[in-house]
């Protein structure tokens, strides 16, 4: 599921980091690959202005609770704001970049 923005253009305007949480159930090669595509992903789009913090939720659960997480993956935009959630398959750039609301190419156009 992806929560979309009104206009994702007005967050590139700013020079504030981007705090990334990405929720997962432990800690194996798919969880790293999707780790490395979204640090790809940024770096791409952000340049040095974003943060990407893992959580494994077994072992930290209470960090799952603190931001209402339900299901897994889920990738949290936490800054700037408004927070926004992208849950579920994370493999699709377009739709990562289109739930992070930052343009991106709709190749489905």
């Amino acid at each position: 599921m992806i929560y979309e923005i009104d206009q994702p253009n007005q967050l590139l305007n700013t020079e504030e980091i981007w705090e990334l949480i990405l929720f997962v159930a432990g800690d194996n090669g798919s969880i790293q690959t999707v780790r490395k595509r979204l640090e790809s992903t940024c770096r791409q789009h952000l340049g040095n202005h974003y943060r990407i913090d893992v959580v494994d939720i077994a072992a930290q659960p209470e960090r799952a609770s603190d931001f209402d997480i339900i299901a897994i993956p889920t990738l949290l935009r936490n800054q700037p704001k408004p927070v926004r959630r992208i849950i579920g398959d994370l493999s699709l750039t377009h739709k990562v970049l289109q739930g992070l609301g930052l343009p991106f190419e709709d190749i489905n156009s």
